[in-house]
């Protein structure tokens, strides 16, 4: 069930970049801000995005009921190196080599809480 939540949290990010990135904001002008809040309302992404991060919420509640949050709390680290893959194949974000460690550093650190 954690592995759920953490997908859900992934594909929630994903899918709330790609329905704001068309978007225009200036955050300068107040207007903008009002005008991009009104536009991700209507944002059937954005939309999507949102109801996957309650469907995880929901998930994440069942698992806190029967696991020690101190166990299953680091699992959430797991959606680091999933968005990375995602931003880099989806969204062409460059990939660091920094961010290759550190998303190594996690994945190390979940494998050493869960022996």
């Amino acid at each position: 069930m954690i592995l759920a939540v953490v997908f859900l949290s992934s594909l929630g990010q994903v899918l709330l970049k790609m329905g704001v990135s068309p978007l225009s904001l200036d955050l300068r002008n107040l207007n903008s801000i009002l005008i991009f809040g009104l536009d991700c309302a209507k944002s059937y992404l954005v939309i999507l995005g949102l109801f996957c991060y309650a469907l995880g919420a929901f998930l994440w509640l069942l698992v806190l009921k029967v696991s020690d949050l101190g166990v299953a709390y680091p699992m959430i680290s797991l959606t680091y190196p999933i968005i990375l893959i995602l931003s880099h194949i989806l969204f062409h974000e460059v990939v660091t080599l920094r961010q290759v460690i550190g998303v190594l550093a996690i994945v190390i650190g979940i494998s050493l809480v869960y022996r």
